[in-house]
């Protein structure tokens, strides 16, 4: 069972390191409002473009570190879900 936690945990925390500038960028178009409120222009055009702004407006660390341990909690949560419930 130890094996199998220090496992979970490890898979759980790359995992959650790989996948979190996507959940960043995705956190950041869905919430963007109109930079005007008369117009409907938009900050973000696309995934890549709001990636590449990110970037270059807040730093790698927000785009990579931003919002990770609430993620990473709720994998951990999921994880511990799937083990002792379904498993």
């Amino acid at each position: 069972m130890l094996v199998r936690l220090t496992s979970m945990l490890v898979a759980n925390f790359v995992a959650t390191l790989l996948t979190n500038p996507f959940d960043v960028v995705l956190s950041k178009i869905s919430t963007q409002q109109p930079l005007h409120p008369a117009s409907n222009s938009l900050k973000y055009s696309g995934f890549i473009n709001c990636m590449r702004t990110v970037y270059a407006e807040e730093g790698w660390r927000k785009l990579w570190l931003g919002g990770l341990h609430p993620r990473f909690m709720f994998n951990l949560f999921n994880g511990f879900l799937f083990l002792f419930v379904y498993d």
